[in-house]
């Protein structure tokens, strides 16, 4: 996204981490100046708002807060594009159960507050935010899951009509 573009969608935050939160908040500032950002410290604080305005992108801190499907929410019921951060590193290998939960993205617990305005770029523009290694490992097991067509077979077939 180009710097001389102002940012108009809302984001959400929503973490109990208020150190993790400031810094979050320099950092997308940094990025993206123009960007409006909504700071929540729990999940009922976040549903008193979303229930009025919704938002184009939350990002859930997971090391601070319980996840969102302990209450019954998931990203793959709403319209916003949620980025999970601080994941621990043994939940990165399952980058396909995130996606089929809905999630646009996850940073690891190691990266820096920087790769989040990134993140928020990137999934903003419509892309996914996952690791290279991460979406291999999902698109190796959506291919795996997937019957395999003999596409020779398949051209046969409809020319015999």
């Amino acid at each position: 996204m180009n710097q001389s573009q102002p940012f108009h969608s809302d984001i959400a935050l929503i973490s109990s981490d208020e150190a993790f939160e400031r810094n979050a908040v320099a950092s997308i500032r940094t990025t993206l100046p123009d960007a409006p950002i909504r700071c929540f410290n729990s999940w009922d604080d976040y549903d008193a708002v979303s229930l009025e305005q919704s938002f184009r992108i939350t990002v859930i801190d997971w090391k601070s807060m319980a996840t969102p499907e302990a209450y019954d929410r998931t990203p793959a019921l709403v319209a916003e594009e949620w980025l999970a951060v601080n994941v621990p590193d043994e939940e990165l290998p399952y980058a396909v159960d995130w996606i089929e939960r809905g999630y646009a993205g996850m940073l690891s617990e190691h990266c820096n507050t920087d790769m989040l305005s990134k993140a928020i770029e990137s999934v903003h523009s419509g892309e996914l935010w996952f690791t290279r290694a991460e979406m291999a490992r999902a698109i190796k097991a959506i291919h795996a899951s997937q019957p395999v067509v003999d596409l020779n077979k398949l051209a046969q077939d409809e020319a015999k009509g």
